[in-house]
């Protein structure tokens, strides 16, 4: 598995352009999983973001959303343990 951290530095831009958008996908069907650092990111664009990544987008129906395609996450004040069935949404790439 890759050390998938694509980087806004290294893409050479703040924004989500074609390219990174390509980058992303490669690692997303290599390895499951990339993480982005650096990159001009609102709930707004994240949202726009994961329309152009994903065809189908479960959501759970605890939780309030915050845009179509994304939802708010209120772990409270208290610590909480990782959980997988809170770990990540389930996706289907495009």
């Amino acid at each position: 598995m890759a050390y998938n951290v694509i980087r806004a530095s290294g893409a050479r831009s703040g924004s989500i352009t074609p390219a990174v958008i390509s980058t992303i996908q490669e690692r997303l069907k290599s390895d499951g999983w990339a993480l982005l650092r650096g990159f001009d990111m609102d709930m707004t664009a994240f949202n726009a973001l994961i329309a152009q990544l994903c065809k189908t987008i479960t959501f759970d129906p605890a939780r309030e959303n915050s845009e179509k395609n994304t939802q708010k996450v209120d772990a409270g004040l208290g610590p909480i343990g990782l959980h997988i069935e809170n770990g990540n949404t389930p996706l289907a790439l495009t």
